[in-house]
């Protein structure tokens, strides 16, 4: 089925939760304030600000995305989709956009967002009421942490689901590292970077995995400006590096990408945390009190968000290494993948959910030339190019391979009439499944693949019943129903919930854990 080729117009008329955030209409005092009214005043002016930035940020056009992989799905799919996480791809309409246009392929696909902070992906995920969990910053270690002791597979699937911002706050901006307008400095490699808000570490967090790999010495620390071959004045001037606190996520990411994982950071570093403007209602983000610091302190460098750029100070380009060209902090090279600290916004699921058509189906869209095309018209995060889109699809097809092999090798039992089937019961998070073809057979009835419309038709004790990959939507005599998960093939099998063979076929089942009997 073909997408209608038209604008969605209906997204130009969203109302967009977008003015659920109120501003803050007049001064307040905050020493009059409880703690509790306190942080609701600060919800309220974070909203007020989020609110302020809804605006277009760049021209879509400046972005060629033609070279992208096409989204062309074969079948359609249904079933719901369940979304836990970032509140910022809701508030600007750019969820609501990819799954209008999802909808154009897939109509009976339904959408249950609960988009309110990255902060909400992974308890979503791990209590199994997600199904996608989408954030503005990398996973944190205690977050996959939960995940694998509840993963059968003991990882998240990890797919890019666009770039982070140029200059947007709120939209994951990419990091940048700023310096007095007086300083000579117009670059730095990454290892110069680590040196001047790095110290001495003994290793690194990849993931989950400790990597001692990128453990340094102390000798590599640099906390001098002349060990940067600056001379004169600048020579033996100390410098004093600015960042923010760590009870932040940007510490986080700076780690990641500067320290290997590593979490040992210059000891003259000074933390900075977002404060509030009483007369005006809104958050002020710490990379403003950064730069300011910097104004005044010309032997001072931090790092924060090209949103603070401003007169007095200067923004360096980075290069990964001293043999690799410095590339500056801008909207090409973040969309090219050059520039070192580009952020990436993420969708985190179960990584059986490849198996699973209808969600896999979406992630596949959202990674697609039209999916990012929707990136670009919203002009705040920036759309990935089409190597990284394609790197997206092939995770999904590994992740695909995974899920085939957890299935080959389930310990489940499917018995009928006593007697075991040749292939598995699955547990496919909470949902005991079975390989239905084998069921039906093995109870009298017959069973048929349409592999041109994805379909399967079966006939037992006077019923007959169709059911589709990828569908939660089936027929019953003639009549459309639903079950609560989708069906789907894994390793040339049709998978259907137990609900499938009892509550349509009419058989009974007797579910142990992992093993269920059926008899008619």
């Amino acid at each position: 089925m073909k997408p209608a080729k038209r604008l969605l117009t209906a997204l130009l008329t969203l109302g967009m939760a977008l003015a659920a955030s109120g501003a803050v209409a007049e001064a307040v005092d905050p020493s009059t304030m409880t703690p509790e009214e306190l942080v609701q005043y600060y919800q309220q002016a974070r909203a007020a600000g989020t609110n302020d930035r809804l605006k277009q940020w760049y021209d879509p056009e400046m972005f060629d995305l033609s070279d992208l992989p096409e989204y062309d799905p074969d079948y359609e799919v249904s079933g719901t989709i369940r979304q836990w996480g970032s509140n910022y791809i809701q508030d600007s309409g750019l969820v609501q956009m990819w799954e209008a246009e999802f909808k154009e392929w897939h109509p009976d696909v339904v959408f249950e967002d609960t988009l309110t902070s990255s902060a909400n992906a992974f308890p979503g995920l791990i209590t199994g009421m997600a199904d996608i969990g989408h954030m503005g910053r990398e996973a944190r270690y205690h977050e996959l942490n939960g995940f694998q002791r509840q993963c059968a597979l003991g990882y998240a699937l990890e797919i890019s689901t666009c770039f982070g911002s140029y200059e947007v706050r709120g939209w994951t901006f990419s990091l940048a590292i700023f310096v007095n307008e007086e300083n000579p400095l117009e670059s730095l490699t990454l290892k110069q970077v680590d040196g001047i808000f790095g110290a001495a570490r003994t290793g690194g967090w990849k993931g989950l995995t400790w990597d001692p790999s990128v453990a340094r010495g102390e000798e590599e620390n640099i906390r001098y400006w002349g060990q940067l071959g600056l001379t004169g004045e600048w020579e033996n001037a100390r410098i004093q590096p600015y960042g923010y606190t760590f009870s932040y996520n940007f510490p986080d990411e700076f780690e990641k990408k500067i320290f290997g994982g590593g979490q040992r950071w210059n000891e003259d570093m000074i933390e900075v945390a977002n404060g509030v403007n009483y007369e005006r209602g809104r958050v002020v983000n710490g990379g403003t009190y950064m730069i300011e610091k910097l104004k005044e302190d010309k032997f001072a460098i931090c790092y924060t968000g090209a949103a603070f750029l401003t007169d007095g100070v200067k923004m360096l380009a980075l290069a990964k290494d001293e043999n690799s060209p410095a590339y500056e902090n801008n909207y090409e090279n973040i969309h090219n993948a050059t520039y070192p600290l580009t952020r990436g916004i993420f969708a985190y699921a179960n990584p059986l959910q490849a198996a699973n058509s209808v969600v896999a189906e979406f992630l596949k869209y959202i990674t697609s030339r039209q999916g990012q095309s929707r990136v670009a018209w919203d002009a705040k995060y920036v759309p990935m190019n089409a190597e990284y889109c394609q790197m997206q699809w092939d995770i999904l097809e590994d992740a695909k391979q995974k899920s085939s092999d957890y299935f080959a090798s389930s310990e489940g039992v499917a018995q009928v009439n006593g007697t075991a089937l040749a292939h598995p019961a699955v547990d496919f998070m909470g949902t005991l499944m079975v390989p239905v073809e084998e069921v039906v057979k093995a109870l009298g009835g017959t069973y048929a693949y349409d592999e041109a419309v994805y379909t399967a038709s079966i006939t037992l004790n006077g019923i007959q019943a169709t059911v589709k990959h990828g569908n939660v939507n089936y027929e019953l005599a003639g009549e459309k129903k639903q079950l609560s998960q989708p069906c789907f093939i894994v390793n040339d099998l049709m998978y259907v919930p137990v609900e499938y063979v009892t509550d349509v076929l009419g058989a009974q089942a007797d579910v142990d854990g992992i093993c269920v009997a059926f008899t008619l």
